[in-house]
């Protein structure tokens, strides 16, 4: 996961320096569903590259009330990825802005192990 984050880093327009933080975490969705992640920061801007369908869609931080939402800052059709503590939701949304679940209840994997 970790080169995997590493190469999509130019299509994030994030810097490749040497305080950029990538942190790959694992997530068990209902139905067995496994989701894989890297959390992206360079200290001003987060992202988070998501493994869906065999291919990574990146994600950028947005506005949210409550824990932390990403989505494309495009607006366009895309996956939105909501997260509150070591639970997130999988979100798609159409062009008509409309959000329907993929996948919920998607549990970090490895906390209190």
């Amino acid at each position: 996961m970790m080169r995997a984050a590493a190469a999509l880093l130019p299509a994030l327009a994030l810097p490749a320096a040497a305080e950029l933080q990538v942190a790959p975490v694992d997530y068990i969705c209902d139905a067995g569903a496994m989701i894989s992640t890297a959390y992206v920061n360079d200290g001003e801007t987060w992202a988070v590259l998501v493994m869906i369908e065999d291919r990574m869609a990146p994600l950028w931080q947005e506005m949210s009330a409550s824990g932390a939402r990403y989505g494309d800052p495009a607006g366009g059709p895309s996956y939105v990825w909501w997260t509150k503590g070591t639970e997130a939701t999988l979100y798609w949304k159409d062009a008509a802005g409309q959000e329907s679940v993929v996948l919920q209840t998607c549990v970090e994997q490895g906390v209190g192990e």
